[in-house]
C-alpha cells in the first residue's frame, strides 16, 4: 500500500488475511526471497524483518532500526508475496 517515513511498508491486506501465519514467513518481492518473523514488536525481528499488525488493522513489514522498504527493494504499489516458510 505505501512506505511510511520510517521505511516501514503497509500492506493492502487485513491482519485478518494473515490468519494464524506461523513464524517464520516468506516474502517473495522483487524476484527474491526473504525470511521474515512474526512479531508484536520490531525488536522481535533481531535486525531481520519482522511482520507485524499495526495501529490500524493493517499488516506491516518492518526492521528494527532499519527500513523495510530498502531491504526488500519495494515501494508503493509493488506486489509482495507473504507465505509460509
Amino acid at each position: 500500500l505505501y512506505t511510511d517515513r520510517f521505511g516501514n511498508l503497509v500492506l493492502d491486506a487485513g491482519t485478518d488475511d494473515l490468519g494464524a501465519s506461523p513464524s517464520p514467513i516468506s516474502i517473495a518481492a522483487a524476484g527474491r526471497e526473504f525470511r521474515a518473523v512474526r512479531g508484536a514488536t520490531f525488536a522481535d525481528g533481531a535486525g531481520g524483518l519482522v511482520v507485524y499488525g499495526d495501529s490500524s488493522g493493517r499488516p506491516g513489514i518492518a526492521v528494527d532500526r532499519g527500513s523495510a522498504a530498502e531491504r526488500l527493494g519495494a515501494g508503493r504499489d509493488d506486489e509482495l508475496r507473504l507465505s509460509p516458510a
